[in-house]
């Protein structure tokens, strides 16, 4: 058999000497010897290869880090398979209800730039209930509340949940909030014991002064205390729930991202919360591309660097991605205020992107439906199948890749890029990182 070192495998020296190999269709690192580190190389650099033991060439078989040259594309079919199997698969009913597109709230960079007020009513709400009815492959719901802020509608989100409850007969596997805080007091909190949320997203606009400067209601223009001590609350309250603290930032607060996490950190320690940042994305007037203050490229990786703190919980290793997003799933729903369909979140309010209407069996656009499922993964981009971040990058934005296509985009879809040393050699940096972690825990895989 002709033996080639896998796409997927990165080789690297530590600054402190260390002969380290990362496999990204495993996610395995490993710690090498220095003969098996010059075989690699050797192999990588189609050179004449030094002998190496039968017991390391089935190890570094085993890992994946070099394969059979016939098997050279396995893993990505198997990949494309797969995904495919999960996003045309009709048992899980997934619905991001948008309760209301009114919110209390008026910052600048929200999607709805010409946003109508709309709130779902009773009639809709029936509509609602016949439509999962008439999902008849499902077996399990899951179910995200957003807006506008879903919360300025909760009468409606608890009717919505009573009817599930007593007409529907299909549980709810996993149930989610995306909201402001600013609503969610000690009466919301007692519902939701009745009806559990799995997690909360709460959403801060970086330190208090920032914060107020964006957030604010036609009568209170320091909502930041307040959203803090509901977060109190439901911490308190709702010990179960996982309540996530996107804190937004783009280049002109980022400075504070630190210092803020430590505070809320503090404020919080021993509950049930994680804090992450949340990137602004902040498109031209055309909508073709992103624009300063967004955070990307370089700038995005030395704000990385800076988390480096254990208590930041920030991970420095990589990930094979989960499932796919919303926009390309078979089964996945936006459902508006006016009982309008959407696949993608960020196309809420925009008419021109209503795909169909709950209470209508044909679809108003199938052809945008059709470029979502079609056209909207990175198995669609030959690109991405030579990429050694291919497991561990997911692709980019489906929205993106089709304004790209269809609309003279010219949105960076890639978060780490193949083509760029600077890319691998951010790699090496992270990987450093925590393999030193792992050293101090005596966790190292040793070959």
């Amino acid at each position: 058999m002709e033996l080639i070192l896998s796409k997927y495998t990165h080789f690297f020296i530590s600054s402190g000497g260390y002969y380290l190999v990362y496999n990204s269709e495993r996610n395995s690192f490993i710690k090498v010897s220095k003969p098996i580190f010059q075989y690699i190389k050797s192999l990588s650099e189609k050179r004449s290869l030094p002998s190496i033991e039968q017991s390391s060439l089935n190890f570094l078989l085993s890992h994946k880090i070099i394969i059979e040259k016939s098997s050279y594309d396995s893993f990505y079919n198997n990949q494309k398979l797969l995904n495919y199997l999960d996003r045309f698969n009709n048992s899980v009913l997934t619905l991001i209800i948008v309760p209301t597109t009114c919110c209390n709230f008026s910052c600048p960079y929200c999607f709805e730039k010409e946003k109508t007020n709309k709130t779902i009513n009773n009639e809709l709400i029936n509509d609602l209930v016949f439509f999962i009815n008439n999902n008849k492959n499902a077996k399990k719901i899951n179910l995200t509340w957003y807006g506008g802020e879903p919360l300025v509608a909760f009468d409606k989100i608890e009717k919505i949940l009573r009817r599930i409850k007593n007409d529907i007969n299909i549980p709810i596997l996993h149930h989610s909030i995306i909201t402001n805080g600013y609503l969610f007091d000690k009466k919301i909190c007692d519902f939701f014991k009745n009806y559990p949320l799995n997690d909360i997203q709460v959403t801060i606009d970086g330190d208090e002064d920032e914060h107020n400067s964006k957030r604010f209601t036609k009568k209170d223009n320091s909502t930041f205390e307040k959203i803090l001590n509901n977060i109190d609350t439901i911490l308190n309250e709702l010990p179960s729930t996982k309540v996530f603290i996107r804190i937004n930032i783009d280049e002109n607060n980022k400075d504070s991202f630190i210092k803020l996490h430590e505070k809320l950190t503090s404020r919080w320690k021993g509950k049930n919360f994680f804090i992450y940042p949340g990137f602004i994305r902040i498109e031209d007037e055309k909508q073709t591309q992103m624009i300063t203050p967004t955070i990307f490229g370089n700038s995005k990786r030395v704000f990385y660097s800076q988390l480096d703190k254990e208590e930041m919980q920030v991970g420095f290793y990589p990930r094979h991605k989960g499932k796919a997003c919303s926009a390309v799933r078979i089964n996945t729903f936006i459902i508006g205020p006016e009982g309008e369909i959407y696949k993608c979140w960020n196309d809420v309010s925009d008419r021109n992107k209503i795909i169909g209407y709950i209470n209508t069996p044909k679809l108003t656009n199938p052809d945008l439906l059709a470029k979502f499922m079609v056209n909207g993964t990175l198995f669609d981009d030959p690109k991405c199948k030579e990429c050694f971040f291919f497991p561990i990058c997911g692709g980019g934005c489906p929205d993106y890749r089709l304004k790209n296509k269809y609309e003279n985009g010219n949105y960076d879809l890639c978060a780490i890029r193949n083509d760029k040393r600077s890319d691998k050699q951010y790699l090496s940096y992270c990987l450093e990182k925590h393999y030193n972690i792992l050293k101090r825990s005596n966790q190292i895989i040793n070959m």
